[in-house]
């Protein structure tokens, strides 16, 4: 079961996200019905650890099974979806991650939550300020890397 719950038009996540760049590019997933990227992640379940969580969604997201770098970013966002227009209180870890793969190495199986096929895109860090990319913290994070964890809270 998601850490998640839903009162009125309000939902509660937590979740983790994987930051995994190779060769200058960022790993990020999409779908036909968004016009943004998003990392690859998701949901951390009942009794389930945030580490253990991103192993899990990486491999259902990417078929990879990648080693942590370090803990990123904790970010707390506040947002409305654009398609639902649901209001967000979401917490999530971003996890770096590396490990030797090839292009024909990711195997992409996911569906977001209403059932829409993802697929996996790498796009390239030098161009990440002209892409949109949520949550949009990231790119600060990637583009700028700094030491140490960063404590992020964004309202949008």
């Amino acid at each position: 079961m998601d850490i998640t719950f839903h009162k009125k038009k309000t939902r509660f996540n937590y979740r983790v996200g994987a930051i995994i760049i190779q060769n200058g590019s960022l790993l990020c997933v999409k779908n036909k019905n968004a016009d943004y990227y998003y990392s690859v992640g998701g949901r951390v379940k009942i009794n389930e650890t945030s580490l253990d969580a991103l192993h899990r969604e990486v491999f259902e997201e990417t078929g990879l099974k990648l080693e942590v770098s370090r803990l990123v970013l904790i970010h707390e966002n506040f947002f409305t979806e654009e398609r639902t227009h649901e209001q967000f209180h979401e917490i999530s870890f971003y996890f770096e991650m590396e490990g030797p793969f090839s292009n024909s190495d990711i195997v992409s199986k996911s569906h977001t939550e209403l059932g829409e096929a993802e697929e996996l895109v790498s796009l390239s860090i030098h161009q990440l300020d002209k892409i949109k990319l949520y949550p949009e913290v990231l790119k600060e994070v990637i583009l700028h890397p700094q030491p140490g964890i960063k404590h992020m809270i964004t309202y949008q």
